[in-house]
């Protein structure tokens, strides 16, 4: 039997589980240029949602209107609570 260490919690957790955890979020994709293409953070409204944008986000978009992000809202955040952007995707220099 594996012992748990304090302060662990969680860590027993096997794939399946890890997997019904990503799910309980929600996610969109959302282009810079969706949210106007931003040169300061602040919070900036996406449709009918609002997006946190810091100043690492505008770095990795460098300026780019067709650079896509992954925007997450976790189910433990109040609605009040703007999306945050992850999972960056840049587009294709020809």
């Amino acid at each position: 039997m594996r012992k748990r260490r304090p302060g662990r919690i969680g860590h027993e957790l096997d794939g399946k589980n890890r997997s019904h955890l990503r799910a309980l979020q929600c996610k969109h994709k959302v282009r810079w240029d969706d949210l106007g293409s931003p040169t300061q953070p602040g919070t900036y409204r996406y449709g009918s949602h609002m997006v946190e944008v810091t100043p690492g986000d505008i770095k990795l978009a460098n300026g780019n209107p067709d650079t896509l992000f992954t925007a997450i809202h976790p189910d433990f955040f109040s609605d009040g609570t703007p999306y945050l952007l992850t999972g960056v995707e840049l587009p294709d220099r020809k």
